[in-house]
């Protein structure tokens, strides 16, 4: 994981924390609290984790060559995949 990810992450933590960004009644239940914050916490990476990547990558906190690295991967084993899903049907065609 890059650092200015793993920054990212901590400091979204650090500020959606019960009580510094977002607060609930005083009298909930901590399983409240800390089911209300985990949701909020997680809604707000969901939107938001891709769109801090790419602007790091265009402005240079993110090495190009792993953003390269990483989509070739997931390319190759998705061809990966497509290769032997067409190698399974080939051979249903050779049984009939």
């Amino acid at each position: 994981m890059h650092l200015f990810m793993f920054l990212f992450v901590a400091v979204l933590f650090f500020v959606l924390t019960p009580g510094v960004l977002v607060r609930l009644p005083p009298k909930s239940s901590p399983l409240i609290v800390a089911g209300t914050h985990a949701f909020v916490f997680a809604l707000v990476w969901t939107l938001v984790h891709k769109a801090v990547w790419h602007w790091a990558l265009r402005n240079g906190y993110v090495r190009k060559a792993f953003h390269e690295y990483m989509t070739n991967n997931e390319e190759e084993e998705e061809k990966e995949e497509e290769e032997k899903e067409e190698g399974y049907e080939n051979e249903e065609e050779k049984d009939e």
